[in-house]
């Protein structure tokens, strides 16, 4: 099981293949929570994700405000909402947003990898 994590902001990019249980999730969760922004998770196993999800929304507040979404699995209106919040995030912020996603979905949903797009443009994802 490998996973890739993206963050422009700490213009880093790094890809985790480790075994079931070595710390991946971990790694993700302390990376992206101290880099802060937005945290492009791209998850194989999109099944997998909604475990993951609820771990990084346990984030202690030390830590600043921490959300965590699963693109698969979000209502059209909550994609929208998430695209929103991805256009508006200043390089400035003092959150961080884990935002999973599988490959196969950024290859279908044009309107979610235009929004990605833009971030890394814009320096912000």
């Amino acid at each position: 099981m490998s996973e890739l994590l993206y963050s422009p902001l700490s213009k880093m990019k790094v890809l985790a293949v480790i075994w079931t249980g070595g710390g991946k999730t971990h790694i993700i969760r302390c990376w992206g929570t101290f880099t802060k922004g937005i945290c492009l998770v791209l998850h194989p196993i999109p099944v997998l994700t909604f475990d993951q999800v609820l771990k990084f929304t346990e984030g202690s507040d030390e830590y600043g405000s921490i959300e965590a979404h699963n693109i698969d699995d979000a209502s059209p209106i909550l994609r929208k909402n998430i695209i929103a919040k991805m256009q508006h995030i200043k390089r400035s912020t003092t959150s961080t947003i884990f935002f999973f996603c599988s490959p196969q979905f950024m290859v279908k949903d044009a309107t979610f990898l235009r929004a990605v797009i833009q971030c890394a443009q814009m320096d912000t994802l």
